[in-house]
């Protein structure tokens, strides 16, 4: 099995949120606040992400844990932990914070606002991006309506681009659940289906070694 690197597994990070027409408000709260997903690889199931929402007065905080294990012969073979925590308010980001942990390699970023602009420390490099931008987390629709996002675990802006969305079907759970389907191209080229509130589904999207990853809501 081939190594797999940060790029392969931060692809399976995702999330929900958001009416269909990105706009200038909060991200969309599920019921129960808390939505769980499955990531797969070629079928087989390699961890999962929660997602926890709640409010601290005028703001939305969002709580996000991914666990990844892959497995060669009941042998963990590289092992995949982070934690993010993104504050909101207005549609405007606030403050966030990430960790993870790729197979021992560490990293952090931190964001907060800085007059018109947001700060961002990446494991200790400091850089900015313009006040509007919203981080590389697909749990919020809205980043579909920017051209650039900023990297959860390097900090750069990074190009998107995202394609009218296709009206589908998509089956979860012995379910048919009406869907639209994105598709966003930049470093890496994902399909993305949401719900018709504007919450995640599923990401799918193809590894360095040719495995179709797959993030599913339970």
């Amino acid at each position: 099995m081939k190594r797999f690197g940060s790029a392969l597994l931060l692809g399976c990070i995702l999330a929900v949120a958001m009416p269909a027409l990105p706009g200038a408000a909060d991200p969309w709260v599920p019921p129960g606040k808390r939505l769980e997903f499955t990531i797969l690889r070629d079928g087989e199931e390699i961890g999962r992400q929660v997602l926890t929402f709640s409010r601290e007065g005028e703001r939305l905080a969002v709580e996000t844990k991914v666990e990844i294990a892959v497995k060669k012969l009941f042998v963990t073979v590289h092992r995949f932990e982070r934690s993010a925590r993104s504050v909101w308010q207005d549609g405007l980001l606030q403050s966030y914070t990430a960790s993870t942990d790729n197979n021992g390699e560490k990293s952090r970023v931190r964001i907060v606002p800085r007059k018109e602009k947001l700060a961002i420390d990446a494991n200790g490099t400091p850089s900015t991006a313009p006040r509007m931008h919203k981080v590389r987390e697909f749990w919020n629709i809205d980043i579909l309506s920017q051209n650039s996002v900023i990297n959860t675990v390097t900090g750069e802006v990074e190009a998107i681009s995202v394609t009218p969305p296709e009206k589908t079907v998509l089956e979860l759970g012995g379910k048919k659940i009406p869907a639209r389907l994105y598709r966003v191209t930049g470093k890496a080229t994902r399909s993305l289906w949401y719900d018709e509130k504007g919450g995640l589904l599923q990401i799918s999207r193809q590894a360095r070694d040719g495995s179709i990853i797959l993030t599913r809501r339970r």
